[in-house]
């Protein structure tokens, strides 16, 4: 009997259908180094777009981009029809990929402190250690990276291929470095280290420097030290006779390039006061600067472009709690007549409202309006600018733009951003920022235009590598029930892996306005009708009674379709479930 039932169910499978269930997850094993992406909406650089074409990439560089390319023979393709394609986005200060360092730190404070309390003390905390203080600026990228952090893989996803990271803590965290987010080791991933120190305006705690005053002049007595420890260090090295050797604290000589002006300080200025404080320790000591994470930095633009110092704006933006129109809580006349007094007794209370509150709530939405309008008064400055991630929520990033974006920010403007500035302002756009012949292979492909409200990242490509996103079905609205987007009906080849065993047939799916039915064909091209078919955006499922020897099975059919792909399972009784993958063969009306 046991025989019998299995001889059964791999008559079955015959007739198994199924759809793309495409999960998330990094690229693990790699069968080709070669890709090949074709019929693509390929936007090169912001105002700049091959509609339909082709790009083929090997060993992690772009070997050809145009029309009609030809594939080569070990290309892997990826399936993207009338996708959009567009170059990574770099984000131009952050600390991703790397270890939080605070605790760290407090550690090593609680051991300087020689223990716990509620209140311990630092010995000398007038002149303590400068790594307690938060002054490390020997500190290198490479020595907090950390390939496991979170925040390459959700920044990654949301179209972000490289960063420039630095550690954090303290007025002087560290040097900062550029990464790829391709989730590899410290060697893997930093592409150049050491671009320059960071600078913050974050005092220390219950010890010096502990107040703004007191970061200013330390900074003032680093330099100073900074320039005459490199003095001493240059004329010993032409003539030490008769001269002591040079021995100095290694954030001092970590300053050394500062000093001299080979490398640039990022000074990390958020609010009106930093960007102040920063021009005037750049004006007082000398030093090329950045200035970096900006979120308020409108008042100074004039003197910055004066300067030509080089901005990064912060990506991290408030959202009005102001309702706009047309989502406030209109009401019709009939619904305001009904509510009668209590409707008349609201709008009393509304005019008796207190005139303190109001202007506060004035005085915030001016604030909020100054955040969001940054971008374009900059912009309408002829200022260039790059984007800084840090302190914004992932998730939140399109919709900040998109509110850039309605205070005069054009979309060509915030894609420069996202793309061809910071790759100038970090000397590589001789390898990233724009998609180009012999450039790196960083992109990602969108199912629609990135600004699209429901458009999703569906790929990313860092340095040739894979990545993919979930992506569900999208849905709309329309007379008042959810519908899909998609149109699932045609004819899709599957085949069925059954243990020991592979059977192949038809699957073929017809619409009738949003009905859907199905008819699945076996190798044989034995025919059945498939009932009670439901469709959920991009998923189908179904019941199938079988009738096989005078006995019967039932099957359970779940999947999903994605683009032209299929691969899902159905369940057997209590035999077990078995996967199922495909692909479609023609459309609806072929």
């Amino acid at each position: 009997m046991k025989s019998k039932l299995t001889t059964s169910l791999l008559a079955l499978s015959i007739l198994f259908i199924s759809s793309a269930f495409i999960q998330a997850q990094d690229t693990d094993i790699v069968l080709s180094h070669t890709y090949y992406i074709n019929k693509v909406n390929i936007i090169q650089k912001p105002g700049q777009m091959i509609e339909m074409g082709s790009i083929i990439i090997k060993n992690g560089v772009i070997i050809e981009i145009g029309k009609d390319l030809v594939p080569p023979p070990d290309a892997i393709i990826v399936k993207a029809d009338s996708m959009y394609l567009y170059p990574g986005f770099i984000d131009a200060f952050n600390t991703t990929g790397i270890k939080k360092v605070e605790e760290d730190r407090n550690a090593a404070r609680q051991g300087q402190r020689g223990g716990g309390g509620n209140n311990p003390q630092v010995p000398n905390p007038g002149n303590p250690p400068n790594n307690l203080a938060g002054i490390t600026p020997e500190k290198t990228l490479s020595e907090v990276f950390d390939k496991d952090a979170k925040s390459t893989k959700s920044w990654r996803e949301i179209g972000f291929t490289a960063s420039f990271s630095s550690p954090e803590g303290g007025m002087l965290p560290g040097q900062a470095a550029l990464i790829l987010l391709n989730s590899k080791d410290a060697d893997g991933s930093i592409l150049k280290q050491n671009f320059g120190i960071v600078g913050t305006f974050e005092n220390a705690r219950r010890m010096y420097p502990a107040t703004i005053i007191g970061v200013m002049a330390k900074y003032r007595d680093l330099f100073r030290q900074s320039g005459y420890s490199l003095k001493h260090e240059n004329d010993y090295a032409v003539n030490p006779v008769g001269m002591t050797r040079p021995s100095y604290d290694a954030s001092i000589r970590a300053l050394y390039p500062i000093n001299s002006k080979k490398l640039p300080i990022y000074f990390e200025a958020e609010k009106i006061k930093d960007v102040s404080r920063a021009l005037t320790l750049q004006n007082d000591l000398g030093f090329n600067m950045v200035l970096t994470n900006v979120k308020q930095g409108a008042l100074h633009a004039d003197q910055i472009k004066n300067l030509a110092i080089p901005v990064v704006l912060s990506l991290d933006i408030p959202q009005s709690d102001v309702k706009k129109p047309e989502e406030g809580d209109k009401k019709s006349k009939d619904d305001s007549d009904a509510k009668g007094k209590k409707g008349e007794e609201k709008s009393k209370k509304e005019e008796m409202k207190d005139p303190e509150i109001e202007a506060m709530e004035a005085r915030k939405e001016e604030s909020i309006k100054e955040y969001q309008s940054q971008a374009s008064i900059f912009s309408s400055k002829g200022i260039s600018f790059s984007f800084s991630g840090k302190d914004v929520k992932e998730k939140d990033v399109k919709k900040n733009l998109k509110s850039m974006m309605e205070y005069g920010l054009t979309e060509d403007q915030v894609l420069a951003a996202l793309t061809i500035n910071p790759a100038s302002l970090l000397g590589v756009s001789n390898i990233m920022g724009t998609l180009e012949k012999g450039k790196m292979a960083n992109f990602f492909i969108s199912d629609g235009p990135y600004f699209e409200d429901d458009s999703n990242i569906k790929y990313i490509f860092v340095e040739g590598n894979q990545f993919e996103n979930e992506v569900k079905a999208k849905k709309k609205k329309q007379d008042g029930e959810e519908t899909t987007n998609l149109n699932l009906a045609g004819t899709y080849s599957y085949t069925v892996d059954v243990p020991g065993d592979e059977r192949k047939g038809k699957l073929i799916i017809k619409k009738n306005g949003n009905t859907y039915t199905g008819i699945i064909q076996n190798d044989g091209n034995d025919e059945s009708d498939i009932d009670n078919l439901e469709v959920d955006g991009n998923k189908i499922s179904f019941p199938l009674d079988m009738n096989i020897d005078g006995g019967s099975l039932k099957l359970s059919f779940s999947f999903e379709i994605d683009g032209d792909d299929l691969k899902g399972s159905v369940s057997v009784d209590q035999y077990g479930t078995f996967p199922i993958k495909g692909e479609k063969v023609s459309g609806p009306n072929n």
